[in-house]
């Protein structure tokens, strides 16, 4: 379920001061207590520019310095709940959740926080620079948390589901490691084209595919069809090559473009 905080935006407090007496008149004038600065453009704009104190300086950088220690700190307890059979996050979670305005979150945030996802999809192309990563909350593997950023990393998206944590991109085995053809550095450099790209062009640049299902109906009664390609990125089996198009049903599979091109990396423990 989506976790979400209004935004609170802070007002400003201007205060203006406005000093100045003149007196005039054809008797001697006669001063009454002490007298008062002036204050000239030259000596408003020396203030302003004047360097900050030590004072200043050390309020400035500790509200920094305490969010990197308070980051550190989660951190670990994040990362030392992952122990025994029946572990479980979900305490800690809440705790995030209410201690931190998901709208005003950043990936760089999330990761100081919980350190690498156990999955990250990474989107390419038209949509390049969004992430969905994903975290393991239970030992059970019944319970995940699902953050989604835009391309300017922020955070549009925090959810937990009772779902696996886990990506099955084969109905079978996955391919062996001398399968692997193609790198992420090569994909993300061909997929970054502001070209529009076409399935069957794509398969000519990065070869037959490990996996492929084309032609699939959705749940719901409609011409529509979908295909998906898979491709192995590393002899390890943690990345993948996403690829996925849609069209009628008797449109050329070759001819359609590209609903979805996205990386996925398995860093599960």
């Amino acid at each position: 379920m989506p976790l979400a905080r209004a935004f609170v935006v802070p007002s400003l407090a201007l205060t203006f001061f406005i000093g100045s007496c003149l007196q005039s008149s054809a008797q001697t004038p006669v001063r009454v207590g002490p007298a008062q600065p002036v204050t000239t453009k030259s000596t408003q704009t020396a203030k302003q520019t004047a360097a900050p104190t030590a004072k200043q300086t050390a309020k400035q950088t500790a509200k920094p310095r305490a969010d990197r220690s308070a980051d550190l700190h989660f951190k670990d307890l994040w990362l030392k709940a992952r122990q025994g059979k029946d572990w479980s996050r979900q305490a800690l979670m809440e705790q995030f959740c209410k201690e931190h305005k998901p709208e005003s979150l950043t990936r760089e945030k999330i990761l100081s926080c919980m350190g690498t996802p156990d999955i990250t999809y990474e989107y390419i192309g038209n949509v390049a620079g969004r992430f969905t990563d994903l975290y393991q909350i239970t030992g059970k593997d019944n319970l995940r948390l699902e953050i989604q950023t835009d391309e300017a990393g922020r955070v549009t998206g925090l959810y937990q589901s009772q779902s696996p944590c886990k990506c099955d991109l084969y109905p079978g085995p996955a391919p062996s490691s001398d399968s692997v053809k193609n790198s992420p550095e090569t994909v993300m450099k061909t997929l970054s084209s502001s070209t529009p790209l076409e399935i069957g062009r794509l398969l000519q640049v990065f070869g037959k595919p490990d996996y492929k299902d084309e032609n699939t109906p959705p749940s719901f009664p409609t011409p529509l069809r979908f295909s998906s390609y898979v491709w192995r990125l590393s002899a390890d089996g943690r990345q993948f090559l996403w690829l996925r198009t849609s069209g009628n049903f008797d449109s050329d599979l070759s001819k359609r473009p590209l609903d979805v091109a996205c990386i996925i990396r398995m860093h599960k423990f």
